[in-house]
């Protein structure tokens, strides 16, 4: 049972791949991202690293990990790579606006990288599911009146 997570150094890609390891000692994981495995995601990943193939490419584009992939017998797919336009960290950083200064990279990453990865799996019947998952980015900034509440499916969108 391999599984496939696009976007797998990311926080939450991360804990699934992980998860997805340890629940299963048979299993197997490959993540694609582009920005590879830093220092902490590799000691985060230690335990697990046996059975975890890391393939640092572009989503958008095929030629770096299509060959790669075929080889890795995937079953399943969780597609999470994304470029999130939201600035995060210091009072500065927060007033950028991400999607004003690359908006490009975003429709690439966000849509061009969904349909590319879509049209890989379609071409491979062995594929028995996929997942695409998005984030919670779409609420922006704004978020439940209560601390530590969570966030609402039908409400706090950005506008």
């Amino acid at each position: 049972m391999t599984l496939l997570i696009t976007g797998g150094t990311g926080f939450v890609m991360s804990v699934l791949a992980r998860t997805w390891l340890e629940r299963d000692p048979k299993a197997r994981a490959v993540i694609l991202d582009r920005a590879g495995l830093d220092d902490l995601a590799a000691r985060y990943f230690a335990p697990v690293r046996d059975r975890l193939t890391v393939i640092t490419a572009d989503i958008c584009d095929p030629r770096e990990w299509q060959a790669t992939l075929d080889s890795h017998d995937i079953r399943y797919v969780v597609h999470g790579a994304t470029v999130t336009p939201i600035s995060r960290g210091s009072a500065a950083e927060a007033k950028r606006q991400p999607e004003a200064e690359d908006p490009a990279r975003i429709v690439d990453v966000n849509f061009m990288g969904t349909v590319r990865i879509l049209e890989w799996v379609r071409q491979r019947p062995d594929v028995e599911r996929m997942v695409f998952v998005s984030s919670g980015s779409v609420y922006r900034h704004h978020g439940p009146d209560w601390t530590g509440e969570p966030l609402p499916e039908d409400g706090y969108v950005g506008h």
